[in-house]
């Protein structure tokens, strides 16, 4: 079961559309239990991914068994719904999927997405005001700037020292904050 799990995962990453051939004939022989709850982990809408599969594995034959199906996908957005996933999905910059979460737990999930994503927004803002750091450094390194020129991007490159020191304070005060579980 966590073999056939790792594989739809697997090939959930790669982008494919839904299951090959083999994976139908598999899913037919052993479980569809096993694709749901893959599913059901990704965070992928249960019957939107049915349908997907069931156009896959129609082609050679194999319907998914939706009871089955159904019940590893239950089983598998709880596991999906957690709030360390959730700070895990919006650290990546992704949005995630609350609206699959029961009860509460979607809202949950949506303000531990959105704490994971503004660390990933402070990250990106860091990384992006070391670059100018960088150019502007780059920049005076010239030999034939003047000294104005010179003046001038050594007052930016203060500048943006102290924006960095701020970013990196806000990062530290949103990386302290902790998941919200209740």
């Amino acid at each position: 079961m966590k073999t056939w799990c790792l594989v739809l995962v697997l090939a959930g990453l790669a982008g494919c559309a839904s299951l090959s051939e083999e994976q139908c004939r598999q899913a037919g022989a052993t479980s569809w239990e096993g694709v749901g709850l893959a599913d059901g982990q990704d965070g992928r809408e249960a019957d939107q991914r049915l349908e997907m599969h069931r156009d896959a594995c129609g082609k050679i034959g194999i319907a998914p068994d939706r009871a089955a199906y159904m019940k590893g996908w239950s089983r598998g957005v709880l596991d999906y719904c957690t709030p360390d996933r959730a700070y895990s999905i919006g650290l990546s910059g992704f949005n995630g999927n609350d609206r699959l979460c029961p009860g509460n737990t979607g809202h949950l999930f949506r303000a531990n997405i959105q704490l994971g994503q503004r660390v990933h927004h402070l990250k990106r803002e860091i990384e992006r005001t070391q670059d100018e750091i960088r150019d502007f450094e780059k920049k005076l390194s010239d030999k034939n700037l003047d000294r104005d020129t010179k003046l001038d991007l050594q007052s930016r490159i203060r500048q943006r020292d102290r924006e960095l020191s701020h970013l990196r304070q806000l990062l530290i005060e949103a990386q302290s904050i902790p998941l919200i579980r209740q």
